[in-house]
């Protein structure tokens, strides 16, 4: 059954919510049934309010401001509550209705595994039901609608209204009269010695789509040159008024800093950007383990940092840095390879102080230096310690340039001399240090990788359509990339058998057909990293008796196959030939 209006409009107000916004909605929908109840700050201890301050709490609540049930999540949250306060009724908080699979997953593993896990815990339970709860309460309705305005301009029109300006003009009201939004401009940053303020009313484009109806969007934006610039825009209907701040003229600079979450999930999030700016390429990222140390900040927008003056849980975009030449020059006995790529900021790593990554086809060279304070130096002068590093990095490299990036990969693991030229990064003489002398701690990563691009090569050259190598790869598209590649350079392949097994069918047609019908088919070689390969070759059984089909758990054919004769293989030859 549908939803009347009013519930409509509270569960927009819902789908608006930041966590801190859900967070806080929870403890002023508990709070007059528990009159202690209080907000849990600081690190995630698994609980956001509690009912009481005893020891135990009789209660403890969690939000969880997600789409979707994060089932991961919930688990953590529960261990971490369970090694801390330990509350005897323990709830997930939902800002939507679960589904009926959702509802089933929960009755059916997740309440019991957590029930064998806690036994201690008397009540395990989950709210849904948020938009009935807050029709209750029409102070809540009137906050949620208000909110977007009233928690970072509130105090700001106050003020302003002493003076006769009111800042929250409607969109349709500052673009009238350019003088009057000048004028507004004026009071709100006559206060802030660091940035001068605008204001901005316009029509909502195809851009504002994601704010959501009397919400907000927090932007702040820093290029290569210039200090940061932030703005906070407010949508009404189709009209939106943005406030935006910029540094004024002799401002102290303080550069931006992403910032990453101690733990796996932070580490990871860094290795991802550390890897995309390395190749070249801007990334958005966003998620608790990512956030920005943002330095300056406009007095009208410190609402926006929490307790340890960090901009979290919204979108990061990292763009690229201005770039170095970094030269690399190796020495193979009499021969010398040398290749020369840019390298751009990355995220720093642990105590390193300063960090570049660049990129040669999906061989991906870093650069961290630690600045060694300990160490004399001459005037003017900073000692560091350098930690070069290369890691491949081929999602997304097209299969023949790949190769490339590859080849020289496994120079250097076998180089008998490394020198480095960076001006302006490294001394002017360079760095020279001895090669690894042959040994590859990810020959194994390296052999699959060089598998793949060799046969996506291939491919590439035979129909001239683009393929790419993805992220990650499976022993499936290592299979298939070897069968491509000996297919298409020497016309075919022979695969002894020597035992019963089972042959796969994916993506042929079984209809009406007896596994007698399968002593010799056409078929399409497999895909590689989800890529059609398009080659049409023909598979013979020699010597090979069909048994029967046969259906694995996951729906996919097979066909079960046992010997027949001494010779007994599968051969596969180009259709063509």
């Amino acid at each position: 059954m549908a939803l009347t209006d009013p519930q409509r409009h509270i569960q927009r107000l819902l789908d608006a919510l930041t966590d801190e916004g859900l967070e806080d909605l929870t403890h002023r929908l508990v709070k007059p049934e528990y009159p202690d109840a209080h907000r849990v700050r600081g690190g995630d201890g698994g609980i956001d309010v509690l009912s009481d301050y005893g020891k135990p709490p009789e209660r403890g609540w969690q939000a969880k401001n997600y789409k979707k049930v994060p089932w991961d999540e919930c688990r953590s949250s529960l261990k971490a509550a369970m090694t801390g306060d330990k509350p005897c009724h323990y709830t997930f908080v939902f800002p939507f209705v679960l589904t009926k699979n959702q509802r089933n997953f929960w009755r059916d593993e997740f309440l019991p595994e957590q029930r064998k896990r806690y036994p201690e815990l008397e009540t395990l339970d989950y709210v849904d039901d948020l938009v009935q709860r807050i029709e209750k309460r029409p102070e809540l309705v009137d906050q949620l609608s208000d909110g977007a305005y009233s928690v970072h301009f509130r105090r700001t029109m106050e003020q302003a209204a002493k003076d006769g300006v009111n800042p929250l003009a409607s969109a349709a009201d500052l673009v009238s009269d350019p003088m009057a939004m000048a004028k507004h401009a004026r009071q709100i940053g006559k206060l802030d010695p660091n940035f001068r303020y605008g204001l901005i009313g316009r029509e909502a484009g195809s851009g504002d789509a994601e704010i959501a109806e009397r919400g907000q969007r927090f932007t702040m934006n820093h290029g290569i040159e210039n200090l940061p610039n932030f703005s906070m825009a407010i949508r009404e209907g189709d009209q939106v008024a943005e406030l935006q701040a910029e540094p004024r003229e002799g401002a102290r600079s303080e550069t931006p800093i992403p910032w990453f979450a101690p733990g796996p999930e932070g580490e990871d999030a860094r290795r991802k950007v550390r890897l995309s700016l390395a190749k070249g390429e801007p990334i958005e990222i966003s998620g608790e383990a990512v956030g920005v140390k943002p330095g300056l900040v406009p007095d009208r927008f410190r609402g926006q940092l929490t307790e340890d003056g960090l901009l979290r849980n919204g979108l990061v975009r990292i763009g690229l840095s201005e770039s170095v030449e970094l030269t690399i020059e190796l020495t193979l006995g009499e021969k010398i390879a040398s290749e020369t790529i840019p390298l751009y900021r990355i995220p720093t790593t642990g105590r390193s102080t300063l960090s570049y990554g660049g990129n040669y086809n999906g061989a991906v060279f870093t650069i961290d230096l630690e600045e060694l304070k300990d160490v004399e130096v001459g005037p003017d002068q900073i000692a560091f310690q350098m930690d070069f590093g290369l890691t491949l990095a081929l999602g997304g490299e097209v299969g023949r340039r790949a190769v490339n990036g590859l080849g020289f990969a496994d120079a250097f693991g076998k180089a008998d001399q490394v020198r480095l030229g960076c001006p302006g990064l490294l001394p002017d003489e360079g760095i020279e240090f001895e090669g690894e002398q042959g040994e590859n701690h990810n020959r194994e990563v390296w052999e699959i990788a060089a598998i793949i691009a060799a046969a996506l090569s291939v491919l590439e050259a035979r129909d001239g359509r683009r393929r790419t190598l993805p992220e990650a790869v499976t022993s499936a598209d290592r299979y298939a990339a070897q069968m491509a590649y000996q297919v298409l350079t020497d016309g075919g392949l022979e695969i002894p058998v020597g035992k019963q097994f089972d042959l796969p069918l994916a993506g042929e047609n079984l209809d009406g057909k007896a596994p007698e019908d399968m002593l010799e088919t056409e078929i399409e070689l497999p895909p590689i990293a989800g890529q059609k390969t398009g080659v049409l070759a023909r598979r013979s059984l020699v010597e090979v008796a069909p048994l029967e089909f046969v259906t694995t758990a996951d729906g996919r054919p097979r066909l079960k196959l046992r010997p027949a004769g001494r010779q007994a293989r599968i051969v596969i030859t180009l259709a063509e030939n």
